[in-house]
């Protein structure tokens, strides 16, 4: 009886359990993770304040106004951005040219999407020179931050024949698109 519990087949599938039973064990074995030592952040630190200059547009001189500020933001473009063109419609609401909410901006890499709602507040401006001007003013604040930006899409909410009172929409501002102001 002996003799038959030693025989070279029991031998090597006990081995072969023994090998599985190993394999077993190390695969469900919680991995090791190596400890990272990230610096401690403070969530209740508020981001960096960062300096602007918004271009507000006087309509009775028909040139962009320089104006300095502040804004709370990261340095991310998108959120620089965006804390520009709230900032500027709240300067907006002050001088009289924006009452409706700011608009919103969306940037991927160096081009920026400038959405202006319906369109409604600029073509409710009486002359395609000032609408150009409410245009050009918030193209320049985005333009004027130190992000570098190449091209500002301006997107009206939904579907556009191509202008937006006399500005062509159907090609983006540049950084020199707007220079006569």
């Amino acid at each position: 009886m002996i003799r038959s519990a030693l025989s070279l087949f029991n031998a090597l599938a006990l081995l072969v359990l023994l090998v599985v039973l190993g394999l077993f064990v190390y695969v469900h074995h919680p991995a090791r993770t190596p400890k990272i030592d990230l610096p401690a952040t403070h969530p209740s630190a508020a981001p960096p304040k960062n300096a602007l200059n918004l271009q507000i547009p006087d309509f009775q001189s028909g040139r962009l106004t320089r104006q300095a500020t502040t804004v709370t933001a990261l340095h991310r473009s998108a959120d620089l951005a965006q804390a520009a063109l709230d900032s500027w419609a709240g300067q907006g609401k002050k001088a009289g040219f924006w009452s409706s909410a700011p608009p919103e901006v969306f940037v991927t890499g160096s081009v920026a999407y400038l959405n202006l709602g319906s369109g409604s507040q600029v073509t409710a401006l009486p002359s395609p020179q000032e609408q150009l001007l409410l245009i050009c003013s918030a193209v320049r604040t985005l333009f004027g931050l130190p992000t570098s930006l190449s091209k500002v899409w301006i997107l009206v909410g939904g579907r556009s024949a191509g202008y937006l009172g006399a500005v062509d929409l159907r090609r983006p501002f540049t950084s020199s698109s707007c220079s006569g102001l």
